[in-house]
């Protein structure tokens, strides 16, 4: 699986755990929810500056939603949002 794919994986399931719909985490970060979908489903890079913003609007650190994106990447098994 490839880096971005695991990284969108892990945006949606921290942002699905917090019960946050995409609508709802595109307004807070100033992107459209179509970009959101596209971050989720491994079809965009987010940048850094936009890494930042995702983390800060899920409450979680930059370190710990990349780890999270590893630990998929590694084919660990995360569930609600937990690691």
């Amino acid at each position: 699986m490839k880096q971005e794919q695991t990284l969108g994986r892990a945006i949606a399931t921290l942002r699905a755990s917090k019960g946050i719909r995409q609508q709802d985490l595109a307004k807070k970060i100033g992107a459209g929810a179509s970009h959101i979908s596209l971050i989720e489903a491994g079809k965009r890079e987010p940048s850094l500056a936009l890494l930042r913003k995702l983390a800060h609007a899920l409450e979680t650190p930059l370190d710990e939603l990349l780890g999270l994106s590893q630990k998929l990447a590694s084919g660990q098994r995360i569930t609600n949002g937990r690691h």
